[in-house]
């Protein structure tokens, strides 16, 4: 994937939460969601991560990630973040390839 960083906040579009993953205790991947006054909705999940982080000893998943391909064929790597700070963004696009 040649990608381009970017680094993002995303706007899921309410109800379009994959609440299957959500009863498993993970982040609900939004099915559809606005970047940059486009909306796009996710046909493929092509691979999924996770970003740890350590507390007090304790290692805990901080970040959720997918990669996914979107309808109109565009590739996109998106984060969901367990427990966002302050006015940090739950979902963001991390990166882009536009060349798939």
């Amino acid at each position: 994937m040649a990608e381009r960083l970017i680094l993002e906040a995303i706007t899921p579009e309410p109800g379009s939460f994959d609440v299957r993953m959500m009863a498993a205790g993970k982040p609900g991947l939004p099915g559809r969601f606005t970047w940059r006054g486009t909306t796009y909705t996710v046909e493929t999940v092509l691979d999924t991560w996770k970003e740890t982080g350590e507390d007090r000893g304790d290692v805990y998943v901080r970040r959720h990630g997918f990669e996914i391909r979107t309808t109109c064929g565009v590739r996109m790597k998106l984060v969901g973040e367990r427990r966002p700070r302050g006015r940090a963004p739950r979902w963001t696009l991390r990166a882009i390839d536009e060349t798939a």
